[in-house]
C-alpha cells in the first residue's frame, strides 16, 4: 500500500479544490505545515484551499501526521483544527515561541490508554525526552495514548491529562494524529515509529462506514 503521496508545503488551490483526481488509490496526504500567524514565511491557506482539503478528507481520503506539522498549522483556520481534532498551545516549561527549543525538552510518560486498539496493541507505555505538548482537543477523538503534566513548570496544570495519540473521523475520511515528533530522534523511538506507522496505514485503509470507526 502506498503512503507517500504528499501535499505541498503551501497547498495549491486548484489541486485541492478539484479533489486531486490523480491521487493513487489507497494513499493519504502526508501533511507539511504552514503555521499562519506563527511565522509569516510559513504562509497560509485560503478559504477555497481549506474547503478543498475538507472535501477531500470528507469524501474518504485519509490524513495522518504528527507534532506541529499537523497539530500547529493554520492557526487562523478553526475548521482545519476541527478536522484534525486539536491544536497545540504550549510545551512547558517554555511557550510556543521559545527561541531555544531544546530548553523545552523534559522527561515525560506516554500512557497507552486503549491497549486493545490495533494501532497501539502490544505497545507498552513508555518514557520520552522531548517537547510535552499541551493541546486543546476535541472530546469526540478516540484517544489512544495520553500524557500527564506534573505542574512543575506551570502549577495550575498539575495532573492535567492531555491526549498524545488519537484517531477520529471526518465524514467518510479517517484522521490520525500523534503529538510526538519534534526531531528525527523522536521518530526513531521504537514505540513512536510503530504507532505512527500503524496509524498512517489505518488512515489510508479506507472510508468510514456508518457511525463506527473501522479497524
Amino acid at each position: 500500500m502506498k503512503l507517500a503521496w504528499s501535499l505541498a508545503r503551501k497547498v495549491t488551490g486548484p489541486a485541492i479544490s478539484c479533489g486531486l483526481p490523480h491521487r493513487p488509490a489507497g494513499t493519504l496526504p502526508i501533511w507539511s505545515s504552514a503555521r499562519s500567524s506563527h511565522q509569516e514565511e510559513f504562509g497560509n491557506m485560503t478559504k477555497p484551499q481549506e474547503d478543498g482539503l475538507l472535501k477531500l478528507i470528507g469524501d474518504g481520503c485519509g490524513i495522518a501526521g504528527w507534532h506541529g506539522h499537523i497539530g500547529d498549522a493554520f492557526r487562523d483556520r478553526p475548521t482545519y483544527h476541527f478536522l484534525i481534532g486539536g491544536q497545540f498551545v504550549a510545551h512547558p516549561p517554555g511557550w510556543p515561541d521559545n527561541l531555544q527549543p531544546k530548553e523545552d525538552y523534559i522527561d515525560f510518560d506516554v500512557t497507552i490508554c486503549r491497549p486493545d486498539d490495533p494501532i497501539v496493541k502490544g505497545i507498552k507505555s513508555f518514557r520520552l525526552t522531548s517537547e510535552q505538548y499541551y493541546m486543546l482537543v476535541d472530546p469526540s477523538n478516540e484517544v489512544l495514548a495520553t500524557t500527564t503534566f506534573s505542574g512543575e513548570h506551570l502549577w495550575w496544570i498539575e495532573d492535567t491529562v492531555i491526549p498524545v495519540v488519537w484517531k477520529r473521523r471526518w465524514d467518510k475520511g479517517r484522521v490520525f494524529y500523534c503529538s510526538i515528533g519534534h526531531e528525527l530522534d523522536d521518530l526513531k523511538v521504537p514505540q513512536v515509529t510503530e504507532i505512527i506507522r500503524r496509524g498512517s496505514i489505518w488512515a489510508a485503509e479506507g472510508k468510514q462506514s456508518g457511525s463506527t470507526l473501522l479497524g
